[in-house]
């Protein structure tokens, strides 16, 4: 009895590949089954928040959107082709958003660790993706501080037209020892007090111009620290 059941799937699969080897009819579209895995996106660090999200939305179409989130800071998208690709027939790019973002981006706010804005210009439309403050959620010490360090990272180079090789200087220090970052922080607020005393804006710094100054900052800072005063001839 398990010969012939054995039998009669090789058979069933032996129809199935010739089904694969028929030319392509319209009449008859077939839909091909991939039983290898494949790695549909990449969340780089597990947490709980990322699962309890999709439970807070109504719609397939929203988790979706969310899940599309998790892998940009930024994007300009064209209307008809986010409205096709979500299945959606609103005849104006402010309906659309009005009636699938905003409802979308209110929960986000409520209940994930990630949100968007959005904006609309003509027939296109720019998200820009930011990480909740103030939302509670199940998040560890150590995302918590990595979002923390994100968040300001971002202040900084959107604030001061800071490059990506900028960035990458102040990420390898981080990311060296990540308890060097309030050190980085508290040398910002000094950059700050500075311009203040000055009676200077703190957008005037832009580019290398603040970066230098940061970095001075960074090493005066560092020199008043216990870390400076045990290790005076160390650097960051």
């Amino acid at each position: 009895m398990g010969r012939a059941r054995d039998d009669q799937f090789v058979a069933d699969m032996e129809r199935v590949l010739d089904t694969y080897k028929l030319p392509y009819d319209q009449a008859r579209p077939v839909v091909y089954m991939d039983e290898s895995p494949k790695q549909l996106m990449v969340i780089p660090n597990y947490e709980n928040a990322f699962l309890e999200t999709p439970w807070k939305l109504s719609k397939g179409k929203q988790t979706l959107f969310y899940l599309g989130l998790l892998e940009i800071t930024t994007t300009t998208v064209r209307f008809d082709k986010i409205q096709r690709a979500y299945d959606y027939s609103y005849e104006l790019p402010h309906n659309f958003v009005k009636f699938f973002f905003k409802p979308l981006k209110d929960k986000l706010d409520r209940y994930s660790n990630k949100s968007f804005n959005y904006s609309v210009n003509g027939e296109y439309i720019h998200i820009v993706t930011y990480y909740t403050k103030d939302v509670e959620l199940e998040l560890n010490t150590d995302t918590k501080n990595r979002q923390r360090i994100t968040q300001r990272l971002n202040y900084w180079k959107n604030r001061h037209d800071l490059t990506r090789d900028h960035i990458k200087v102040i990420e390898s220090i981080v990311n060296l020892d990540n308890s060097v970052f309030p050190l980085l922080e508290r040398s910002y607020r000094h950059f700050i007090e500075q311009c203040k005393e000055n009676k200077e804006k703190a957008t005037d710094h832009q580019g290398d111009r603040f970066f230098k100054n940061f970095q001075n900052n960074i090493k005066e800072i560092y020199q008043r620290s216990i870390w400076g005063i045990k290790m005076p001839g160390g650097s960051l």
